[in-house]
C-alpha cells in the first residue's frame, strides 16, 4: 500500500468513527458534521500549496469567478469522496444531485430516497490566494426531494467552529476529536434599533458594490439609503451570513445577488433557528435548485427590525423603479 493510499483510507477511518460519535444528530446531520469537519482539515493542511491556479471554469456557469485553486479542488474533492462512501455504507439506498461550487452539478447514486446535496467547498477563495485570513468556510447542506431541509453544516476554517442544523436542532460548536465543545444555541438578535444594528452583506468585489453591465443598478448608489442608517457593516456574506444571524453575530444579512451555493447551503441554519427570512419584497423563499439563479434575500433577528428594513426597501424600490433581479440580456 503506496503512503498516499494510506493516508486516505487513514482519513476516512476517522470520518466513519466520526458518523457514529455524531450520531445523535441524525444519519444526514452526523454525514454534515463529520464531512465538514474531515474538509476543515484538508483546507487547514494545505497552507501555502492551497494557493495554487489548477483549473479555469468555463462555459457560463459561474463565469465571473474562473479561477479554480488547489484548495477548491482538494475541498470539493473529499466531500465527493466522503458522499460516495457515504452511498456504499448505506447500501446505495440513495440518489443525490450534488450542487457544488467548482463542479457544478453531479450525481451520486441510484437508490429510492431522493436528495439534493449543496456545497460550498471552499469559501473565501480570493481571500486565500491572497493569504488574507478572514473568511474562510467550508459548507455541506442535505435536502430531500420536496426541498426540505435535514441538515447543513457551516465550517469556520480561521475559527475552528461549525454552525449546524438539522431539520430540529441548531448549534454553534468547536471540534474537539471526535466530539463537540463549547456548543452554543441559536439566540438571533433581539435589537430593534436600526441605528444601532449590525448589517451583513457581500461588499468586496467592486461588481458587487457598483453597477456591472448587466445590472439594473448599482448596489452601493441604490441601497445608500438603508447602508447609512446602520451602525456597522460587516462586508461578508454567503452561507455564513444567514449563521451570523442565527448566532447574534450580526443583527441583519442583506443577501444580495447571492447564487444558489452561497444561498441554501448556509439558509437551513437560520431557518431552524427561528431568524426571519424573506425575500427584499417580503415573500417567503422556497427552495429552488436552480444554478443560474441569482438571490436576493434579508435575513435578520426579529420581526420588527425586519419589517423596518423591508420598509426601505419597498420604498428604494418605489423611488428608483428598480427591480431585485439582474438585467434581462
Amino acid at each position: 500500500m503506496s503512503d498516499v493510499t494510506k493516508q486516505m483510507e487513514e482519513r476516512h477511518t476517522l470520518w466513519k468513527n466520526r458518523l457514529e460519535a455524531y450520531s445523535e444528530y441524525g444519519e444526514w446531520g452526523a454525514f454534515v458534521l463529520a464531512t465538514v469537519q474531515g474538509s476543515m482539515e484538508e483546507i487547514n493542511g494545505l497552507k501555502e500549496s492551497g494557493r495554487r491556479l489548477v483549473a479555469l471554469r468555463d462555459g457560463e456557469y459561474r463565469n465571473w469567478d474562473p479561477d479554480v485553486l488547489k484548495v477548491d479542488e482538494a475541498a470539493e474533492g473529499y466531500i465527493f469522496d466522503c458522499l460516495k462512501r457515504f452511498g456504499e455504507m448505506r447500501r446505495g439506498s440513495f440518489s443525490a444531485r450534488v450542487i457544488s461550487e467548482e463542479a457544478g452539478e453531479r450525481s451520486f447514486g441510484t437508490g429510492k430516497e431522493k436528495i439534493c446535496v449543496i456545497s460550498d467547498p471552499f469559501d473565501g477563495s480570493l481571500l486565500y490566494k491572497n493569504d488574507l485570513g478572514a473568511f474562510y468556510y467550508t459548507t455541506v447542506a442535505v435536502f430531500d426531494e420536496s426541498g426540505n431541509h435535514l441538515a447543513t453544516a457551516v465550517g469556520d476554517c480561521v475559527n475552528r467552529r461549525v454552525d449546524f442544523a438539522s431539520a430540529r436542532t441548531a448549534l454553534s460548536a468547536t471540534f474537539k476529536g471526535k466530539t463537540l465543545g463549547g456548543i452554543k444555541r441559536p439566540k438571533p438578535s433581539g435589537n430593534t434599533d436600526l441605528s444601532s444594528a449590525t448589517l451583513e452583506s457581500y461588499m468586496m468585489k467592486p461588481k458587487y458594490l457598483y453597477q456591472e453591465k448587466d445590472d439594473a443598478y448599482s448596489f452601493a448608489e441604490t441601497f445608500k439609503p438603508l447602508l447609512g442608517q446602520v451602525k456597522f457593516l460587516h462586508p461578508n456574506g454567503g452561507p455564513s451570513g444567514f449563521s451570523d444571524v442565527a448566532f447574534g453575530r450580526v443583527d441583519v444579512y442583506l443577501a444580495h445577488k447571492q447564487p444558489l451555493v452561497d444561498v441554501f447551503s448556509g439558509i437551513g441554519v437560520a431557518k431552524t433557528a427561528g431568524v426571519v427570512i424573506t425575500d427584499f419584497d417580503g415573500a417567503s423563499v422556497p427552495f429552488s435548485s436552480d444554478i443560474n439563479k441569482r438571490f436576493y434575500i434579508l435575513a435578520s433577528g426579529n420581526r420588527e427590525l425586519h419589517d423596518k428594513v423591508l420598509a426601505i426597501l419597498a420604498d428604494i424600490k418605489r423611488a428608483t423603479g428598480s427591480r431585485w433581479e439582474k438585467a434581462r440580456k
